[in-house]
């Protein structure tokens, strides 16, 4: 499959070394809206071609799809380019800065008849769908999931930090927003708090997501840390507290015994050392959506998805706002 990649920064350094890993997968050509960038970074993953404008790459006649690495606030303007040339397309998460321009792909999607896949990688973790799937046949009985994240903003990229750009909630709480989909069955309210600290838009603050049942979710999310520090929670009926480590895709029962801890612990060094280790939701992502492509079959993430996060997200913003519960639409 020929690919074409827009922007050329640390995302896309990612997703071209995972391409490398994948025998049917080969980018083509690149753009960047600084030349120089897309020059640098063709020669290095040995790619053909490169250009400046995205639409100068979309003129290729040889493109199965289009993976979309640029900036959140680019993405629906950039996917609905693709989208109107007849291209499939693979979108970094968010799907879009606004849930109005998730509307916009999904119908110029079905108009065009192309399928777009949202990158919602975390949810390909083989420890995520491990658990989803005991949840689902019944084995285990989901009363919590927590997901915790605290990092250094500072070590991102300036431009997420600002409003513009969705801030925390959009670059890193979506991540925690589609997990929290993936899990509980149905997000009916949530109430956040938080504040701003640090960087002009929230970035230290804490949800409660309710549901209809006795099933709950919570979100903590900083970017006050100086180390990161990141795990999930599972915690069931029967009172196991089952504990998702992100860095090393190991499943944790706690409390654990000697052994076990020390076998975590070798494994989250050895997955810290392996960088392309904590890509694994990406490549099996991808390769998902590449055998949907090549097999007609629907799209792993449709942007469905992504605007169902977008949507909890924008209720989060409310809630952060006004200080008060807002209700998720349905």
């Amino acid at each position: 499959m020929n690919i074409g990649l827009i922007g050329c920064g640390g995302v896309a350094t990612y997703h071209a070394m995972l391409y490398k890993l994948i025998e049917n997968a080969k980018v083509v050509a690149v753009s960047d809206v600084n030349p120089e960038k897309a020059r640098l970074f063709a020669r290095k993953n040995d790619v053909e071609k490169y250009f400046q404008s995205h639409l100068d790459l979309l003129e290729m006649k040889n493109l199965d799809f289009v993976d979309v690495c640029t900036p959140t606030s680019t993405h629906a303007p950039i996917a609905l380019d693709i989208i109107k040339s007849g291209l499939n397309v693979l979108l970094e998460k968010p799907l879009a800065r606004t849930s109005e321009q998730c509307d916009q792909i999904i119908s110029e999607a079905e108009k065009h008849h192309v399928k777009v896949c949202v990158c919602h990688n975390q949810i390909f973790y083989p420890s995520v769908r491990k658990i989803k799937l005991m949840i689902d046949q019944n084995k285990i009985e989901l009363v919590s999931f927590k997901t915790f994240d605290k990092e250094n903003g500072d070590l991102l990229p300036p431009w997420t930090a600002t409003a513009s750009e969705g801030g925390i909630l959009w670059e890193t709480g979506y991540h925690l927003a589609y997990l929290q989909l993936f899990f509980l069955k149905e997000i009916k309210e949530i109430l956040a708090v938080g504040s701003k600290v640090k960087y002009p838009v929230y970035d230290n603050f804490c949800v409660l997501l309710r549901t209809p049942s006795r099933c709950y979710g919570t979100i903590e999310l900083s970017w006050l840390a100086k180390k990161m520090d990141v795990f999930y929670e599972v915690d069931t009926s029967d009172g196991r507290r089952i504990q998702l480590d992100r860095v090393s895709d190991y499943i944790l029962d706690a409390p654990p015994n000697t052994a076990e801890m020390a076998l975590f612990q070798a494994k989250r060094m050895l997955s810290r050392k392996l960088t392309k280790h904590y890509f694994r939701g990406h490549f099996h992502l991808l390769k998902a959506f590449m055998d949907s492509l090549e097999n007609d079959l629907p799209s792993p993430v449709p942007p469905i998805e992504g605007k169902k996060t977008l949507q909890l997200l924008e209720c989060i913003q409310k809630s952060l706002d006004e200080g008060k519960v807002v209700r998720v639409p349905n």
